[in-house]
């Protein structure tokens, strides 16, 4: 759970940038993460809580194949939380 909770916030943190002064670093976050941890799983979470909230999420893939499953993992939690019919 402790690795969840640090995925949470690192995302929260990157959703929270506001755009450069000059001279601001910009916001970057690396973490060597394994897998079958719930990166995915928190990512499903925070587009349906945004999608409740009436915002709108982008969520980026590599392979058409991959972004199907996981459009379909997002709407069946969407319909489970009783966002989307």
């Amino acid at each position: 759970m402790e690795t969840r909770t640090g995925i949470t916030k690192a995302v929260i943190d990157l959703l929270q940038w506001a755009p450069c002064q000059e001279g601001d670093v910009a916001p970057f976050k690396v973490a060597k993460i394994g897998v079958g941890i719930g990166k995915t799983e928190v990512a499903i979470t925070l587009i349906v809580d945004a999608a409740a909230q009436g915002k709108r999420a982008v969520y980026l893939v590599p392979t058409h194949k991959l972004g199907s499953e996981l459009l379909s993992r997002i709407e069946a939690e969407m319909r489970r939380r009783g966002v989307y019919r």
